[in-house]
């Protein structure tokens, strides 16, 4: 399985909005979206997966953006209707960003109904590895998110997803053109031989996030191609 990590921008939203309208989206591929906004293209995208029978995880804990300031603001009651009418359908798959609250919103969760096995957890920081121990006893979550680190791996093992920061970063656009082909991965091809049910990149995005965006000098289009061995 491939789990595509995606910040929940406007056109990362519209893209995968039309992936799913055009069939064009693998039964094996389930995006994970870290909402930023409270916005109709969020809420549309969401609709159009279970209109469409298609799985997508939702962090409902994003640590990054306005979202969760937006979610609690009373103004947005209309839109927030909206957003939690549609996340109740059984195509979404709530997804938990490990923290230093985690224990109190897990408990949050599971006294609303939801049940250990039906979410997806993300574990990216070593300090929250012995709290996943500590909270999931006995039911294991669908899918665990973690770094290929040993800590992560003695600590969380069952369910396993690889995730990796794949994604070279230029300082600036201009800067891609010093060296326009490079490795990215080859995680698809190995990642059953390590243990893992499946492997998660930032696609070609990376893991950095910026609130802002600016005219840049130049534009870099990336894109990713399968090589001779399978590799990209």
């Amino acid at each position: 399985m491939y789990f595509p990590y995606l910040r929940g921008r406007q056109y990362e939203l519209i893209a995968l909005r039309e992936l799913v309208e055009k069939s064009a989206l693998s039964e094996r591929v389930i995006p994970i979206i870290e909402p930023v906004k409270l916005s109709s293209t969020l809420i549309k995208t969401i609709g159009r997966f279970s209109e469409n029978g298609k799985k997508l995880a939702l962090i409902i804990n994003p640590q990054v953006g306005s979202f969760r300031e937006e979610l609690e603001n009373e103004s947005n009651t209309p839109l927030k209707e909206k957003f939690f009418a549609v996340v109740k359908s059984p195509f979404i798959i709530e997804t938990h960003l490990f923290n230093a609250h985690s224990e109190q919103d897990l408990a949050s969760m599971m006294e609303k109904g939801t049940r250990p096995d039906n979410i997806i957890t993300i574990c990216r920081n070593r300090d929250f590895v012995i709290k996943y121990g500590e909270i999931f006893t006995d039911i294991k979550p669908q899918f665990n998110l973690i770094l290929d680190e040993s800590v992560f791996r003695r600590r969380i093992k069952d369910n396993r997803v690889l995730l990796k920061d794949n994604f070279v970063k230029a300082a600036r656009n201009k800067d891609y053109a010093d060296n326009i082909d490079e490795y990215f991965s080859d995680d698809h091809i190995y990642y059953e031989d390590d243990g893992y049910k499946g492997f998660a990149d930032y696609t070609v995005i990376g893991d950095e996030f910026t609130e802002s965006g600016f005219a840049p000098h130049a534009v870099a289009i990336h894109i990713v191609y399968f090589d001779e061995e399978k590799h990209n």
